[in-house]
């Protein structure tokens, strides 16, 4: 995720130690303590770096999130559900969890029901065939239209070697299209 969100800011010439967000990868939210621990770590990152409170929170994905539970299971995921709005609540900012369909999109997310029920919106993202582009999809919007779609591009932005990352890496970006394109 580091270096996707290094690329993403280098593709866009921006600075990531400016953006008002969280990515949250290998954080298991099994338990309530978990969340508390979570929590101070964004809050020791933000004073430490005397950056804002983040308005968004990224989990990359459910599955990593909540290696522990069954994502078939309502009470399971209810769980690890509230955890992530705790979480929310605590910073006061959106989170945005990343899932994948399953083997019938039009089910939805893989998993229980209970998920879907749950969600505020749902963006589902396909790729065009014989297409580099992909569309994205407002599939589900509690207090908006859910209608809206949009159109992006994957490119490789390579990124130099770094101390920590001896060799150049190249990573994928998304690039908004123009939907007149």
């Amino acid at each position: 995720i580091k270096s996707r969100l290094r690329a993403y800011c280098q593709h866009h010439a921006l600075d990531p130690l400016k953006l008002p967000m969280a990515v949250v990868d290998g954080v298991n939210l099994s338990n309530d303590s978990t969340v508390v621990e979570l929590c101070q770590v964004i809050e020791a990152g933000i004073q430490g770096a005397a950056l804002p409170a983040p308005v968004l929170i990224i989990f990359d994905t459910l599955r990593r999130t909540t290696p522990d539970a069954d994502e078939n299971s309502s009470t399971e995921m209810d769980k690890a559900l509230q955890r992530l709005q705790a979480v929310a609540e605590h910073f006061d900012a959106a989170v945005l969890l990343t899932h994948h369909y399953g083997k019938d999109e039009a089910r939805g997310p893989r998993g229980t029901s209970a998920l879907r029920a749950s969600f505020d919106v749902e963006i589902g993202i396909d790729r065009i065939q014989n297409s580099t582009q992909h569309e994205w999809k407002i599939a589900k919007s509690r207090d908006g239209n859910d209608s809206v779609t949009g159109l992006f591009e994957i490119v490789e932005v390579e990124l130099p070697a770094t101390a920590t990352h001896p060799l150049p890496s190249r990573w994928p970006v998304l690039v908004e299209l123009n939907q007149g394109s």
